[in-house]
């Protein structure tokens, strides 16, 4: 018998809801109310409502989540494609883009000079040779704070590859280039703590200027500035070579009955 009863409330519930054109999800509140009765649909309410914000506030953390990693990637892909790995200086290829940059300007900038700057650490390959290659990166990584430190602040080291470096920018006069150059040799050059030990630190340094209004390719003035930097690295290899020879010589003297 109440079972009759209570099927035959159900059904004239859900006639008399459905008869007042509800929207599907009222419709299913209508029905639950008609089954439940309304304090424990209420409550189903609540619970599926809560739940429903927890589910949405998950989906917004992760969107934003995914969001943030892809902006992460994004910026390491961008520093990657623009500083070295290693030292966090510009790379070869900022190096160029910006020589060309100057080189276009030529005729706006007449009152300045244009320089590019090559240098080479010369005692890397032994490091890495005796000490391993650890001990190298650690020299180049303490050659690239020292050049940070000692040029200007419009001009522009990079790290170009292996042992090389370089600095482009412009100059008042030819004098003041060559300056900056012997300041970059002798603060480079000084001794390093490396592996608990001070080890000495030799580098070689070429410059080659273009004067004011005068067109030039960037290949040209960098091709230039690295023949100086070998020139200078062979003349120091012929200078130790020689007091080698004469350390050698002076040896055999001293031994001679």
């Amino acid at each position: 018998m109440k079972n009759a009863i209570g099927a035959q409330l159900f059904a004239d519930r859900t006639k008399r809801y459905a008869n007042q054109q509800r929207t599907p999800p009222q419709w299913a509140l209508a029905v639950a109310v008609g089954v439940l009765g309304a304090p424990t649909t209420w409550l189903l309410a609540g619970i599926i409502q809560e739940m429903s914000r927890i589910a949405l506030t998950f989906a917004g953390a992760l969107t934003t989540g995914l969001l943030g990693f892809a902006t992460a990637v994004a910026l390491r892909w961008r520093h990657a494609a623009v500083r070295d790995g290693l030292t966090g200086l510009y790379n070869r290829a900022v190096f160029d883009i910006t020589l060309e940059r100057f080189a276009a300007a030529v005729g706006r900038r007449s009152a300045r000079w244009t320089f590019a700057m090559i240098i080479d650490v010369d005692s890397l390959k032994m490091i890495n040779d005796t000490k391993g290659h650890l001990a190298g990166d650690i020299v180049i990584r303490g050659v690239s704070r020292r050049l940070t430190n000692v040029v200007r602040g419009d001009d522009l080291p990079a790290r170009l590859g292996g042992d090389e470096f370089g600095v482009c920018g412009a100059t008042d006069n030819v004098s003041e280039a060559h300056e900056l150059a012997e300041r970059v040799r002798r603060d480079l050059s000084s001794p390093m703590m490396l592996l608990g030990r001070m080890t000495p630190i030799s580098v070689s340094v070429g410059v080659a200027v273009s004067a004011p209004a005068e067109t030039f390719r960037p290949v040209d003035l960098v091709r230039k500035a690295d023949q100086a930097m070998y020139l200078q690295k062979t003349a120091k290899r012929e200078w130790l070579d020689d007091r080698v020879m004469q350390a050698t010589r002076t040896a055999r003297t001293e031994v001679r009955p």
